[in-house]
């Protein structure tokens, strides 16, 4: 489900908001209270909310025949066509599986949310991930307040160098800095080419101080 909208200062529809459910045909939420253990936790089959920086004023689905070189079969039979907000007009078609943007980087960001173990003051040991794609993944902390290590409340780690086929254990990195309200955040920094499919990430961090 996408929905056009303008954000900020637009007058023009210059972003869509993508609800993807295919996973939980019934919308279920992604995060929900686990009354077994006591906890909130994350639905892998829920609703998931993305925002894409897609400016377009109309959106059609096109029933129209593409050729075998297309690999996914549905989109083979129709597509769907936005219209561009941009002064050239022009008419683009989401394509599964492509990785540019008319040869330009697609701004690809996943964000998870603090669990209550890290919202709580925690000292950062390290994070590992399980992920596949290819080229870089930068990975940074977020963090609920600026410090000397996060100035701007982010701590850039060491990107992870993914292959199309991760054949080895999990690729990890070493984190340091101690802060509140932890969550992680992955890119692909818009570089043409680079995608990354997360199955699960570990952040590891040592409680310093109780909660508030």
């Amino acid at each position: 489900m996408r929905i056009g909208v303008p954000l900020n200062d637009s007058t023009v529809p210059n972003a869509v908001l993508k609800c993807n459910y295919e996973e939980a045909p019934d919308f279920a939420p992604p995060i929900y209270f686990s009354p077994f253990v006591g906890k909130e936790i994350a639905a892998g089959s829920s609703r998931k909310w993305s925002v894409d920086d897609i400016a377009a004023f109309v959106a059609i689905r096109a029933e129209r025949k593409l050729g075998s070189s297309i690999a996914d079969a549905p989109t083979r039979q129709s597509q769907i066509l936005f219209a561009s907000s941009a002064p050239d007009g022009a008419v683009n078609a989401v394509m599964p599986g492509a990785t540019t943007d008319n040869d330009t980087g697609i701004d690809c960001m996943y964000e998870t949310m603090s669990t209550q173990d890290l919202m709580r003051v925690n000292q950062l040991g390290g994070l590992s991930v399980n992920a596949t794609g290819y080229g870089d993944l930068y990975v940074s902390v977020v963090s609920g307040r600026r410090s000397a290590t996060a100035p701007d409340g982010h701590i850039d780690l060491k990107p992870l160098r993914l292959a199309d086929t991760q054949d080895k254990a999990p690729p990890g990195v070493g984190a340091r800095g101690q802060n509140e309200r932890f969550r992680l955040r992955f890119t692909n920094g818009k570089q043409p080419n680079y995608w990354f499919d997360l199955k699960y990430a570990v952040l590891y961090a040592r409680p310093v101080a109780t909660s508030r």
